[in-house]
């Protein structure tokens, strides 16, 4: 084998390392995303049952009268 094909497969191989490392880090980014959708839509509902929490009255029961 001569020098120029073993730099030739050294370069082919540190091609092939970079590729392997976007394609992880992507897959990073997309789980990342997803999570933060995912508590972005938690978020939203636990706000959205926060706000539909009926106060509570000052009278114990509300068909009694004074």
């Amino acid at each position: 084998m001569l020098l120029r094909e073993i730099v030739y497969d050294e370069e082919l191989q540190h091609i092939a390392v970079l590729k392997d490392n976007a394609k992880q880090a992507h897959q990073e980014l997309l789980d990342a995303r997803a999570g933060l959708k995912t508590a972005k839509a938690r978020q939203a509902m636990l706000r959205a049952r926060m706000f539909s929490v009926p106060l509570p009255s000052n009278r114990s029961n509300p068909h009694d009268t004074i």
